[in-house]
């Protein structure tokens, strides 16, 4: 799974971000019947379009104030977090504890410690898919 394809999960699952159907996702305007008016289902009526489509989700992988949103989000359902750095593996080990330490832990290892946070986050919420085959997982009881 790509980050963009993760950064799209976390938005979706953990931030509760969801796209108004009525809203163009190339520039974020209402949507209209006829080009005329504006954007169509189909067509965006922005010239010159915009660099960043406005359906994008945030770079929760690779940001660190886009990673800091998760973690605010984390802190905001009163769970904790730690973040550690394991120099014999060259990993970034992010843990959620949902209730007291050592019970309801979500944790998950990454080379990219924003990445590390938005897998261990999306596996907090319940998000159990195996998103990424070349990191090391952590389970605890």
């Amino acid at each position: 799974m790509t980050d963009r394809e993760i950064d799209a999960l976390v938005a979706e699952k953990v931030l509760g971000q969801t796209w108004d159907e009525n809203r163009c996702r190339i520039c974020g305007w209402p949507i209209y019947e006829f080009p005329i008016d504006g954007c169509t289902i189909d067509d965006c009526s922005l010239r010159p379009l915009p660099k960043k489509r406005a359906d994008e989700p945030a770079h929760f992988t690779t940001d660190a104030r886009a990673c800091a949103l998760v973690l605010d989000e984390i802190e905001r359902r009163g769970w904790a977090w730690s973040l550690e750095y394991w120099p014999d593996t060259q990993h970034h080990y992010c843990d959620i504890h949902k209730g007291q330490r050592g019970t309801g832990t979500c944790a998950f290892g990454d080379n990219n410690r924003y990445r590390a946070v938005a897998l261990a986050a999306l596996r907090a919420v319940g998000w159990n898919e195996q998103v990424c085959h070349h990191a090391p997982v952590v389970n605890s009881p």
